[in-house]
């Protein structure tokens, strides 16, 4: 898991920012913190200092963050903080008629796929692909990430009931690309059931 930033303001960043260090500094606390039906309790609560720039101006507040609430908002992708968990699949294809064919560009796969696509869509020529490490090969990932993964098996399947419906979705898309060869697909499936095997054999 890694950073990213809302578009909320830069107070509702800063917020996001501390609730990773504060409130869930490993998946594993993430899982447990959104799944649990213990009493509230003191321990819940986070208390920190955030700063930001807005209208050239340096602002310093003292906020309290609710974890609890904090991680069942991020689970049910209701958080006013973060709100790349608001902009998920369903976000995206809610106004997407079920019939209509899409185009994927994997992570894991960007440069073959945007290449692909740009042919699909016309162009005399492949689409230069950056050479260096920077540009071409380094993709949406950090050094350093902030959230450690350090997953029981209880957590991963706990993890893949509340990612169970973006799993749905992201199956459906796969399903509906038209630059994914059966088997682009069948690798995409065979990563699905390593992660979460329940969610596979539940819908297939």
């Amino acid at each position: 898991q890694k950073r990213v930033f809302g578009i909320d303001g830069v107070r509702n960043d800063q917020i996001h920012r501390v609730a990773y260090d504060g409130c869930y500094p490993n998946v594993q606390e993430f899982v447990d913190c959104a799944t649990t039906d213990e009493p509230p309790s003191e321990n819940d609560l986070y208390n920190t200092r955030i700063m930001f720039m807005e209208k050239a101006k340096m602002h310093f507040e003292q906020v309290t963050l609710n974890c609890r609430e904090t991680c069942k908002e991020i689970a049910a992708a209701t958080s006013r903080y973060i709100h790349h968990v608001r902009v998920n699949y369903e976000a995206y294809l809610k106004e997407l008629p079920l019939d209509k064919e899409v185009f994927v560009i994997r992570t894991k796969s960007l440069w073959q796929d945007w290449v692909k696509v740009n042919n699909l869509l016309g162009s005399p020529k492949d689409v230069a692909i950056p050479d260096s490490i920077n540009e071409g090969k380094v993709v949406n990932t950090q050094d350093r990430l902030p959230v450690r993964s350090n997953l029981s098996n209880e957590g991963r399947e706990s993890l893949c009931k509340l990612l169970r419906n973006e799993y749905i979705l992201y199956i459906d898309l796969l399903n509906r690309a038209v630059n994914l060869s059966d088997s682009d697909i069948k690798s995409a499936l065979d990563d699905v059931h390593k992660n979460c095997p329940a969610i596979l054999e539940s819908i297939l």
